[in-house]
């Protein structure tokens, strides 16, 4: 006979699974104090400064996890990272986004075992909204929110598969959690009715969450920088990404070196007219 050979056992999976366990738990009070707990104390958030001045990190990028090289049906796609879609934006998978704020150091409670470290391993940058009544795609599909500040938080890699669960306690904990620490920040006013339609598709269900749970944004943790150049960086970045898009309208393209060389080759093949309403969208949040 032969020999069963045993899978192999992943420790995360039983955190994951440990943490599920816990959180399915019908004492509300039980359950609200394990996510709070995780929430937290172990959420790491954007500068409330970078929010002002650039709201939308990269408004001409979208997430598209179609882009990596993927097999389907038999046939064999190639790797797209870093190319225009149809509409001209720069797909990605999460690759731009992940390591925005990685050399930054963090802030937080005194007593906080994260306080002026700087992020390692099996930290995820998380899209706290995926479902959003009156889009017709995930959150992160959709270019003004897939790097709206407020909708992105980093967190160890077995909470962030959880929040994953629409609907859930530690998804509507991230919500609340958001909502508190951005909502009342005001942003650069160039871009203000741009983020006011953004909030509006985002706090529809803010209200009844509120009511369920409690999130104090005085002891949150956020990454550090110190001093204004990483987010002069980003808003630099963000206006070579609209010049370059400019020029491809205009019929002269000069990508600079912060764009991949993907998009540099595919931009200027974009219509004339489609470049337009790209432009027209990404300069919403260039200022």
């Amino acid at each position: 006979m032969a020999k069963t050979r045993s899978k192999l056992l992943n420790g995360d999976n039983l955190l994951y699974r440990l943490f599920q366990k816990l959180l399915a738990s019908e004492d509300h009070k039980v359950r609200s104090s394990i996510a709070g707990e995780m929430i937290q104390g172990m959420t790491i958030w954007l500068p409330l400064d970078l929010y002002q001045k650039c709201p939308v990190i990269l408004p001409w990028v979208v997430r598209n996890p179609k882009c990596r090289p993927y097999k389907l049906q038999g046939k064999q796609y190639p790797d797209r990272w870093g190319a225009p879609d149809e509409l001209g934006f720069q797909m990605d998978d999460n690759t731009l986004i992940k390591g925005i704020p990685k050399s930054l150091p963090i802030a937080g409670p005194e007593d906080s075992p994260l306080v002026g470290k700087k992020m390692g391993n099996d930290f995820v940058a998380s899209h706290i909204w995926r479902e959003i009544d009156g889009l017709e795609v995930l959150a992160s599909r959709h270019p003004e929110l897939n790097s709206f500040t407020p909708n992105l938080v980093w967190l160890p890699s077995q909470i962030s598969k959880l929040s994953d669960r629409e609907g859930q306690i530690i998804q509507d904990l991230l919500k609340l959690a958001s909502w508190k620490i951005y909502r009342g920040v005001k942003v650069n006013p160039l871009h203000s009715d741009a983020v006011e339609e953004i909030w509006k598709y985002l706090e529809k269900d803010i209200e009844n969450i509120s009511e369920k749970y409690k999130f104090d944004a005085k002891t949150a943790h956020y990454f550090l920088p110190k001093d204004d150049k990483f987010v002069l960086r980003r808003i630099e970045t963000a206006r070579k990404a609209l010049e370059f898009i400019s020029s491809c309208e205009m019929g002269s393209p000069t990508p600079p070196n912060s764009i991949t060389s993907r998009y540099a080759e595919g931009l200027p093949k974009i219509s004339q007219v489609t470049l337009s309403k790209l432009k027209k969208q990404v300069s919403k949040f260039v200022a």
